[in-house]
């Protein structure tokens, strides 16, 4: 099984709780340290505990197509060190995405695939610890 980067920390941001378990483990198994969140509440508390390579968030926390998750990256975006910031959602128009890139997000990425979950997020942490900001195609 392929590891992301040994010892990297993950915030991950889904009120859908088997989604989140399935999440986990998987992204577990490709070495992060994986910390749920279920709500904007308890992700916005847990944000300033401890410095976070990643922070993937759902869009929608709460099942009525809001956009909660977009206040998760723009706090996460001002954390120090700022952390690799993806949004994970089912309902990526181009408004969504423009406004999750202008909040701070590296990536935006379809629901779906774990495996292409966890290629972009490898992409990000890769990129931020080489000093980038994540995705270089990302619009601006």
């Amino acid at each position: 099984m392929e590891r992301l980067l040994p010892s990297r920390t993950l915030l991950l941001v889904e009120d859908d709780a088997s989604l989140a378990a399935c999440a986990t483990e998987f992204l577990a198994r490709r070495g992060l340290e994986v910390v749920p969140a279920f709500d904007l509440s308890s992700a916005l508390q847990r944000l300033p505990t401890m410095p976070w390579d990643a922070v993937v968030t759902d869009l929608d926390l709460t099942g009525r197509r809001t956009t909660d998750g977009l206040q998760v990256v723009a706090a996460a975006a001002c954390s120090v060190p700022r952390p690799a910031i993806l949004v994970w959602t089912g309902s990526a128009t181009a408004e969504v995405r423009s406004d999750a890139f202008h909040l701070g997000a590296d990536d935006v990425v379809e629901k779906g695939s774990l495996s292409a979950l966890s290629r972009r997020l490898a992409s990000c942490l890769v990129a931020r610890e080489s000093g980038g900001t994540g995705q270089p195609d990302r619009p601006g």
